[in-house]
């Protein structure tokens, strides 16, 4: 599939916009107040992670791009996550152009990325989860047109992208569980694979039964993952947003400066 002239421009100026944006903030004002410039540095100098704990992958792309940038670990985080999310308007773009055959939804689902929330708050405040999101995509659109194709190609590239999802940031995988579920009901009713209207039906028994049991088993996910709190099934969705989208109350350990005010260019 080629990329229109009128998309490689749009993605282009997203890419400038989003460096110019990152680049008019100290880093200390989003990724964890360091934590995540300390992990770079200690990366490009072939050093152990001071915190360990967390996935390799971002750490590993903002060092090689830190390098590129300079020799610097802020740089590299800067401009990955800023490629990150470019990498996702151009996915959106793929998908839709892919299952339209059409340049003007196409280019319309770029847009409208483009113009989203996501594309400011998400380099504020999240590096693993930016990282994670276009593997996410490229999860998601792989399974769903494993299901419509049934080529097995995509069975490569849906392998890849939840595994480097795992590697990035572990909760999303949660989230990208839970789309995967969603995906297959609502398709395989309608699909080809034998048995599929009955696997479809049995999945959406699945996601009611846990939905219905979330006040006993989000209590006992919180234990283990941070994103969630003890408080059943009123965190789901709050837990979901915060995975996929961006936090509103919360601020970092610089004097001064709050979140939604470091967003606004």
């Amino acid at each position: 599939m080629k990329i229109s002239k009128s998309a490689l421009i749009i993605l282009c100026i997203l890419f400038v916009f989003l460096l110019v944006f990152q680049f008019r903030h100290p880093l200390a004002l989003n990724m964890d107040g360091g934590y995540n410039s300390a992990n770079t540095s200690a990366l490009m100098r072939f050093q152990p992670i001071p915190f360990s704990g967390s996935p390799v992958v971002p750490f590993s792309l903002s060092a090689l791009f830190g390098w590129i940038g300079g020799f610097d670990a802020d740089n590299g985080i800067k401009i990955v996550t800023a490629l990150s999310l470019v990498v996702v308007g151009f996915l959106i773009y793929f998908f839709l152009k892919k299952i339209t055959n059409e340049e003007l939804p196409s280019l319309a689902g770029l847009v409208g990325w483009c113009v989203s929330f996501a594309i400011i708050t998400y380099p504020m405040g999240y590096l693993k989860q930016t990282i994670a999101l276009p593997f996410m995509f490229i999860a998601l659109i792989s399974l769903y047109f494993l299901i419509e194709t049934g080529e097995k190609k995509w069975w490569f590239w849906l392998a890849l992208g939840t595994a480097l999802t795992f590697l990035s940031h572990q909760p999303a995988v949660i989230t990208l569980t839970a789309c995967f579920a969603f995906i297959l009901a609502s398709m395989l009713p309608g699909s080809n694979l034998r048995h599929g209207r009955v696997m479809g039906f049995v999945l959406w028994g699945v996601i009611l039964l846990g939905l219905a049991t979330s006040p006993l088993t989000v209590p006992i996910l919180a234990r283990y993952f941070i994103q969630l709190d003890a408080h059943g099934y009123k965190t789901i969705l709050i837990y979901l947003k915060g995975l996929i989208s961006y936090r509103f109350q919360m601020t970092v350990d610089f004097a001064g400066f709050d979140w939604v005010l470091a967003s606004t260019p």
